[in-house]
């Protein structure tokens, strides 16, 4: 028995490697509607990536997500691709929230905001 308390103390560390590290971070990403909001978290959501969740009152995208598998400038790109611009990168397009009232004024505010990040070790990912 006391072998096999001492064999799981050596392998914790090295499981805790393997499963790898995920990084929750937050950017502004500009939008103004629900709409906005479902379309920013879509198109933030690629693999890797185990949250998005945008903030209409904050322009805030919480994203978090696996720093083996993802390069966050995959997601800035699929964000711009979509319409918004953010802290990083310039929209490419039109938005399409679906909401035309406001449609004209989603993802053109160019106002910036440092990034903050946050760092978990053997997050599973």
């Amino acid at each position: 028995m006391r072998n096999l308390f001492f064999v799981a103390a050596l392998m914790l560390p090295m499981l805790a490697m393997a499963m790898g590290t995920t990084q929750t971070v937050e950017f502004k990403v500009n939008g103004n509607c629900g709409g906005c909001k479902a379309a920013i978290e879509n198109a933030a959501k690629i693999e890797g990536v185990a949250k998005a969740e945008w903030s209409v009152e904050t322009k805030l995208l919480s994203l978090t997500y696996c720093t083996e598998t993802v390069d966050i400038n995959d997601v800035y790109q699929k964000i711009a691709d979509a319409g918004y611009s953010s802290e990083k990168l310039e929209a490419t397009g039109a938005p399409d929230c679906g909401n035309t009232e406001v449609q004209s004024n989603c993802g053109s505010d160019t106002e910036k905001k440092e990034t903050t990040v946050r760092t978990n070790t053997g997050g599973g990912c």
